[in-house]
């Protein structure tokens, strides 16, 4: 079974179920083959992440609101090359 479920062209989940919360990330095939990732959760084993580079490389990563945001620490380190995208609202408390 694949970490990565393709739930529309282009756009794929992983749900992370092993906590207290459903968590779910997704990854959106941009144009020139990178990745958004959207909802980055963090402590997700290397073989998720494995099976992220087999569609693409994060390019983008985007926290949907100041309270999601714990994986993005991770992802940041792990991508670095990867720009954070949010809202403004969302700004101050991610700068933090």
């Amino acid at each position: 079974m694949s970490a990565w479920e393709e739930v529309a062209p282009g756009v794929f989940a992983h749900d992370d179920r092993s906590g207290v919360w459903s968590l779910r990330t997704h990854a959106v095939v941009l144009r020139d083959g990178s990745l958004a990732v959207i909802s980055p959760t963090s402590k997700l084993p290397e073989s998720v992440h494995e099976e992220l580079s087999a569609i693409g490389r994060p390019s983008l990563l985007v926290p949907p609101n100041h309270f999601h945001h714990l994986g993005l620490g991770e992802w940041m380190r792990r991508y670095a090359g990867a720009r954070v995208v949010c809202t403004d609202g969302a700004r101050p408390r991610l700068a933090r």
